[in-house]
């Protein structure tokens, strides 16, 4: 799902921008003592089914100046694990999944660039449940957990909070936790 990788790079050069323009505001102001701990993108995972897409990931991260950071996986998100991942948890998983439906495969090349399964959701419903898998739930220094963001063209808006919570369900029951009520 991450494509060519442009969606994650940009939201790690984001925050390395915030982080500089931070430290710069806060050196004019001479406010050491608030520079205790920063926050910079240590690690950027980036998981891709598609080769090429791969391809294109990994070349983009090189071209940003983030090849050292990122790791960029050929892997399905319906059926990798959290132990397939380089991190045992994320602060930020971040998606723009496929959605078109391709019911029984009937469009043979639509894999290359937008199958989202039989319903159009299967990579949306894959990507949510890893996300309750990874996401870390330790208190940051903002008092927040894990954030899931999902960019996507999807149908039936009015169900979209039940179908969510049903794959972060299934995610979490995958890990052995159990759904909160």
């Amino acid at each position: 799902c991450a494509g060519c990788g442009v969606q994650g790079i940009v939201a790690a050069l984001r925050a390395q921008q915030q982080e500089q323009q931070s430290q710069k505001e806060l050196q004019q102001q001479q406010q050491q003592q608030l520079l205790q701990k920063v926050s910079i993108i240590e690690e950027l995972s980036l998981l891709e089914l598609n080769p090429r897409a791969v391809r294109f990931a990994t070349f983009n991260a090189a071209l940003n100046h983030l090849q050292e950071q990122t790791t960029v996986l050929q892997k399905d998100v319906r059926t990798v694990t959290p132990a397939d991942l380089p991190l045992s948890a994320y602060d930020i998983v971040l998606c723009n999944p496929p959605y078109i439906p391709n019911p029984k495969r009937s469009a043979r090349q639509l894999h290359q660039y937008g199958d989202g399964g039989t319903t159009g959701e299967e990579i949306t419903q894959g990507v949510v449940a890893l996300a309750a898998q990874v996401l870390s739930q330790k208190k940051c220094e903002k008092d927040e957990e894990g954030w899931l963001y999902l960019v996507g063209n999807l149908v039936n808006v009015d169900t979209l909070p039940e179908r969510v919570e049903k794959g972060w369900n299934d995610g979490l029951r995958l890990q052995g936790r159990e759904p909160q009520q």
